[in-house]
């Protein structure tokens, strides 16, 4: 029997399940179809266990060949077998072996953290003039509907921190409330990874499937969170550091594949400070994680509310780096033509399919090509 493949990206997840309906025609049951939502294959009849585990590995097996075939058709079979499994093979081994970090480093972070939230904290009560607990939205709500002018753009909304991060674009209040909020999240991150540690090592469970670009994730810590990658990777080992997005990093690589002298310049001149010159300074972030942003599909919106720029300044800077790196979005624009027509991303004899590029919807194509160039800029 001959099967053709043929996904789209009709739904938002691959696993076991939807392979082997869409696939094989079959229906396999997943886990939680035979422990319930809290329970355990230890509650589970031994009769019943068997049946499960031998009908998962029979649909395994049965979608093997299926997916050799379309390894090949699509010509990155040894690129699955050269890399892919490799890695598969380097992350296996390290959450059984456990990944060896620096306790008194993190120790160090988290000391050096919880001094800059306090801080922050006096800074926002001085501001203020009264305690209240920075931690409740209830109080924090209150305490921002002093301001006449606030309370009218709240209403009677709950401030989140999403409101939090709009309103601290002109109020300097929010603007130290969001730091603070930002600052204890790092310290959240930074506990739970200390609180994991084993006899001096981490036992992560690896995935490289969370985000359709293959930007490692893990659980039980979480080592690459966005906003704890500063705060790690001096502590981990350096064969696990390369696999954390660095902003400077991507930016070479965009500019290398643009051919844009002028950015390739700016990144030298850059050196050390993420500042690149004829752009407005950032108070919060850098100039390199705001250009990937932009290049890689993030609205101005979301812009505003992670820069803490209003939207005027946003628009400014946009202009100011397609002028001035104009090499570097022409590229960007050719190469989403070509990604879209090739119906895969590819660089230096590498692919990568994004199901996505076919589909009839015009968002979930847009977000495809922005998960192409994230893949290729390994951000």
């Amino acid at each position: 029997m001959r099967f053709r493949v043929s996904i789209r990206n009709d739904a938002d997840f691959l696993n076991l399940q939807y392979l082997a309906k869409r696939l094989l025609g079959r229906t396999v049951r997943a886990h939680k179809d035979i422990v319930g939502p809290s329970g355990s294959l230890l509650d589970v009849p031994f009769h019943d266990v068997v049946h499960y585990a031998c009908e998962h590995a029979d649909a395994t097996l049965q979608l093997a060949g299926v997916l050799q075939q379309e390894l090949v058709r699509r010509e990155i079979e040894q690129q699955y077998r050269n890399e892919t499994l490799s890695l598969v093979k380097t992350l296996g081994d390290l959450e059984c072996d456990g990944v060896p970090v620096d306790v008194n480093g993190l120790n160090s972070v988290r000391d050096s953290l919880a001094d800059q939230a306090s801080r922050v904290k006096e800074a926002v009560i001085g501001r203020v003039g009264s305690c209240f607990n920075l931690d409740s939205d209830e109080e924090v709500t209150a305490v921002l509907k002093m301001d006449q002018v606030l309370a009218k753009v709240i209403g009677f909304r709950k401030v989140d921190g999403k409101l939090l991060e709009e309103l601290a674009i002109a109020h300097e209040t929010a603007r130290l409330l969001v730091r603070y909020g930002r600052c204890q999240k790092r310290l959240r991150n930074i506990e739970a990874v200390i609180q994991s540690v084993q006899n001096g090592r981490v036992h992560p469970v690896f995935s490289q499937t969370k985000s359709d670009h293959c930007r490692l994730s893990s659980v039980k810590p979480k080592l690459f969170d966005s906003d704890s990658i500063q705060d790690l990777q001096l502590w981990l080992p350096g064969d696990l550091r390369q696999f954390f997005p660095d902003s400077r990093k991507a930016v070479s690589i965009l500019a290398d594949e643009a051919g844009d002298n002028v950015l390739l310049c700016d990144l030298v001149t850059a050196e050390g400070c993420c500042c690149f010159r004829s752009i407005l300074p950032l108070e919060d972030g850098d100039h390199f994680q705001l250009l990937l942003s932009m290049v890689t599909g993030i609205s101005d919106h979301k812009l505003c509310r992670v820069f803490l720029l209003d939207r005027n300044a946003i628009t400014a800077t946009r202009h100011d780096f397609r002028i001035r790196y104009s090499s570097t979005f022409s590229w960007l624009e050719r190469f989403r033509n070509e990604t879209a027509t090739n119906g895969f991303a590819s660089v230096h004899g590498r692919r990568r399919y994004f199901d996505g590029l076919r589909n009839s919807n015009l968002e979930k194509r847009n977000s495809a090509l922005d998960s192409a160039l994230k893949w290729l800029l390994r951000w």
